[in-house]
């Protein structure tokens, strides 16, 4: 009963703690940053990588936690490796056993494997907007899984409001400079009126 107590205490207050991270208008490099290192520290991930959707059924990476130099960072397809699949599914997907040299995990020291993978769709009404992907030196507990799957919504619906921001701002930038090119257009128009 303690334990379970303790299980959901530390599941609520890690979702408090990414809630208070995910506030405020953040652009997706950003927000993909701090997700990784929220998750990362609080569940004791080596490595991280942050994938958004373009809308159509790509992802591609907005942020890295702990990369190794020269980790690809193309547009990944739905059902195309790990990530894809689990964005294709809407499941997380936890791999145990990662096999040599499927992932490398790089200091200055040295290098190693992680020993298990959580990849974890960050969906919100059955649409995946953003996968996280997780590399441990340990395996995984039920608990991790648990805590990565009850902020995923959260993390979808910051996704969501960021992508619709930048839309929006780029809305504005685009009537703006029309606007202006139209105001030179009218300037044009006048100076031609008065030689007329």
């Amino acid at each position: 009963d303690y334990r379970q107590r303790e299980t959901q205490t530390w599941l609520r207050t890690g979702q408090m703690q990414l809630a208070t991270r995910l506030q405020g208008e953040q652009r997706l490099e950003t927000l993909g940053d701090n997700v990784l290192e929220f998750l990362a520290g609080y569940l004791g991930a080596e490595v991280g990588a942050f994938y958004v959707t373009d809308g159509n059924s790509a992802y591609r990476r907005y942020a890295g936690y702990a990369l190794a130099p020269g980790t690809t960072d193309g547009a990944l397809q739905r059902g195309d490796s790990l990530v894809g699949q689990a964005a294709k599914e809407r499941r997380p997907l936890h791999v145990r056993d990662v096999p040599a040299g499927y992932l490398s995990v790089n200091s200055t020291l040295g290098q190693a494997a992680p020993r298990a993978l959580l990849i974890l769709p960050a969906a919100e009404h059955g649409v995946v907007h953003a996968v996280i992907e997780l590399g441990f030196f340990r395996a995984l507990v039920a608990d991790d899984v648990e805590l990565a799957t009850r902020v995923s919504e959260a993390v979808a619906v910051a996704v969501r409001s960021a992508r619709d921001r930048t839309r929006l701002e780029d809305l504005l930038e685009e009537t703006q400079r029309q606007s202006e090119e139209l105001q030179v257009q009218q300037e044009e128009l006048r100076g031609t009126n008065e030689e007329l």
